[in-house]
């Protein structure tokens, strides 16, 4: 059993002095010039394949050294078709060889046998009649917890035992994330990002750094100072530096 993911989250920080998560969010139109040669002949679908791996093989190497963690947008590499999955094993693969944590963009959240299907394939195995079938191996995937904690907690079940971790919606960074994050709750009017919060606090384990994480938008940041004191074990992933408008400062 590996251990805790926020322990292994920590050592990882220390270890490379960093706490910055690579995105790999790639665009079949705009890749690096160098992985052009990798198409090669074929059908399209192997072509574009061959090149999205080699353009995010060629960015991991670029940053591994300043970087703790990959974090895939999962559906950058579903939209390839079936060969896409295979891409994003080897990426995963490739980010891992050079001693970097995978967080599984794919923001998944349903009902407890889907919740369980999503979580054994993107961080642990399925059993088969035949043996098990190993899944992506994330160290963390990112989650929606809009259907409520059962959800996540059907995540965890899974994620726990392996020493895997999950990075729960919370406060996002797209422009209409206050459309429904914003809105008052109940009585005393606290805020649904909030009640986000205090659910993801809730569901931490027993470690000095949580292995229930929270999505937090930099682009934001007026909140985060508040999310903090409700979330202060909790590790935070801040999307929306750089494209979305976010800053570091």
């Amino acid at each position: 059993m590996s251990a805790p993911f926020g322990q292994r989250l920590a050592a990882a920080v220390a270890a490379r002095e960093s706490n910055i998560v690579l995105g790999l969010d790639p665009d079949p139109m705009r890749l690096w010039p160098g992985a052009l040669a990798a198409a090669g002949d074929g059908p399209p679908e192997q072509r574009v394949a061959r090149t999205v791996l080699a353009h995010c093989h060629l960015v991991i190497d670029a940053v591994a050294p300043a970087v703790v963690a990959v974090k895939p947008q999962v559906a950058c590499f579903e939209r390839l078709g079936a060969q896409g999955r295979t891409v994003l094993g080897a990426v995963c693969d490739h980010a891992r060889e050079r001693g970097l944590l995978v967080i599984a963009d794919a923001k998944r959240g349903d009902i407890d046998v889907s919740a369980r299907a999503y979580a054994e394939a993107f961080l642990g195995r399925t059993a088969t009649p035949y043996g098990p079938i190993e899944g992506l191996g994330a160290d963390a995937l990112t989650a929606n917890a809009y259907m409520g904690a059962d959800t996540v907690e059907a995540l965890l079940a899974v994620a726990r035992p392996e020493g895997r971790g999950l990075f729960v919606l919370v406060r996002t960074s797209n422009p209409g994330a206050a459309d429904l994050e914003d809105l008052p709750t109940g009585p005393d009017g606290v805020p649904v990002w909030a009640r986000a919060a205090e659910l993801v606090a809730g569901l931490g384990g027993a470690d000095s750094l949580s292995d229930v994480g929270a999505v937090v938008g930099a682009t934001a940041p007026e909140h985060v100072s508040r999310l903090r004191e409700l979330m202060p074990r909790t590790p935070f992933l801040l999307p929306g530096v750089g494209a979305q408008g976010g800053r570091v400062e």
